[in-house]
């Protein structure tokens, strides 16, 4: 089964948990274990991951999850919010999946590329060679590694 919609882990139960442990869910091409959520606000952290912490807590690890992370709508939100919000995904080991709202802000779709493609693995973000990167986003990166 996949859930490419997405479970709202704000929401989960441990009765639901023992479902999901026992449902063979899969990725769109249905070749790994991958469950999808999201993570679009900062304000959620302590809730999304008391959502994480009790998914494996049930033995559904955290390298299960693909996570959408809505990027460029909160008008709070800052290169700073962002980078916070992908490194925490990345220390437990989930999968971030950038979702870009405003499509005209290059900066914000030169990062979807360089997460979605796997790059942030082993190219750091201010290597990585992109005309459209904004100085903001190169900046805050430094700061926050």
């Amino acid at each position: 089964m996949c859930f490419s919609q997405g479970i709202n882990i704000r929401h989960l139960s441990p009765a639901a948990c023992v479902c999901l442990k026992e449902i063979e869910y899969r990725d769109t091409k249905f070749r790994e274990r991958k469950l999808y959520t999201a993570w679009d606000n900062l304000r959620d952290e302590k809730i999304f991951f008391a959502g994480v912490d009790m998914l494996e807590s049930f033995g559904i690890p955290p390298s299960h999850l693909r996570v959408y992370m809505l990027i460029g709508y909160d008008i709070e939100e800052t290169w700073e919010r962002i980078w916070y919000r992908f490194n925490r995904m990345v220390e437990r080991g989930i999968e971030p999946y950038p979702m870009v709202y405003d499509r005209a802000r290059k900066d914000l779709l030169s990062f979807q590329r360089w997460v979605i493609t796997g790059l942030y693995r082993i190219v750091p973000w201010d290597e990585y060679r992109k005309s459209t990167k904004s100085p903001e986003s190169v900046q805050a990166y430094e700061a926050a590694n």
